[in-house]
């Protein structure tokens, strides 16, 4: 199995094409709403992955499992060809539900087997404290709201 180098969750990515270096922004090791219910638009789960020379031209399946408070994992699954001895798995979310506070697990799969975990701890927000820049989390008028658009992609 390759060896997991790093697994982290982060508001944003840049990606410079010409180099393939990676700069994250804001790790979200903590989230602080104004109120409930609330929305994460978007977030980057980012791994990367070495395999050995025994493991070169071989399928692997790297899946995420994302629970947030309250409701029910969502799964992303990834299908990777090991064709160099490093690769990075970037996988794009959006529309992430928080109703109330706890913690957003999310769980790094390869081909079934558990290899890294990363927790999110969501506050509640104390009052005249506002620790999160507004434009991070979208507060829908309407409870039912939430939770219909949890999407992922690649």
């Amino acid at each position: 199995m390759p060896r997991l180098e790093y697994f982290l969750v982060a508001n944003s990515l840049a990606n410079d094409s010409g180099t393939n270096r990676l700069s994250v922004f804001d790790i979200l090791d903590q989230i602080w709403p104004q109120k409930f219910p609330a929305i994460l638009p978007n977030a980057a789960l980012i791994s990367q992955w070495n395999f050995g020379e025994e493991e070169k031209d071989l399928d692997f399946q790297f899946s995420v499992k994302v629970t947030p408070p309250k409701f029910p994992t969502h799964t992303v699954t990834h299908n990777v060809t090991a064709q160099k001895r490093k690769h990075r798995v970037i996988t794009a979310i959006s529309g992430v539900p928080l109703v109330e506070a706890g913690r957003i697990m999310f769980e790094l799969f390869c081909n079934g087997q558990m290899a890294g975990t990363f927790e999110t701890e969501v506050h509640e927000n104390e009052a005249g404290r506002n620790r999160q820049p507004d434009l991070m989390l979208i507060y829908p008028e309407k409870a039912e709201m939430v939770g219909k658009g949890f999407i992922a992609s690649l």
